[in-house]
């Protein structure tokens, strides 16, 4: 009944499930740390176009004062980093043509309340501070021409003024 080929086959398989059930021997090995450092970070975004930048349009001298302009920046800062956001101008705030200027504010709010933050202007250094969340946190800004630097008396070109907006963490 049984030939040799198959005592073979049932001694092999009886080898294999043997080897099987034997207990496997775990040496010990080498520990290490899997770790990652996360930092301080922060980035801006403007919808300024930077060709146009902020434009109050070309008006008559003998004009009302030009309407407010509008922007948003957005500051995204790793979450829970302290961070300040200020504005710097090469004219201390003044657009300039020649020796004339005409004076210039901006303004912003902090989280959609009504208190207004003068982070341009005469107040030099003036910054508004908040802390990061780790997601885009959008601040409008309002830029306005001071009133009492309007008048018919300026002489007619165009007068245009360099602000950086920085974010300091």
């Amino acid at each position: 009944m049984f030939n040799k080929s198959s005592i073979a086959a049932v001694a092999a398989l009886s080898l294999l499930s043997a080897n099987s059930a034997m207990a496997l021997t775990t040496v010990s090995g080498t520990a290490f740390t899997v770790k990652v450092a996360v930092t301080a970070g922060c980035a801006i975004t403007t919808d300024i176009p930077n060709a146009a930048g902020i434009n109050f349009g070309s008006v008559a001298g003998t004009s009302a004062v030009p309407g407010s302009q509008s922007a948003n920046a957005t500051v995204t800062c790793t979450n829970t980093t302290p961070y300040g956001l200020h504005m710097t101008s090469t004219n201390a705030f003044n657009m300039k043509n020649g020796a004339t200027s005409i004076a210039y504010t901006v303004n912003t709010l902090l989280n959609g309340t009504c208190a207004t933050y003068a982070i341009g202007g005469t107040a030099a250094g003036a910054s508004l501070t908040n802390t990061g969340t780790g997601a885009g946190q959008t601040y409008p800004f309002t830029f306005a021409i001071t009133p009492a630097s309007w008048s018919s008396a300026l002489p007619i070109g165009t007068y245009s003024d360099t602000v950086t907006l920085n974010v300091d963490f």
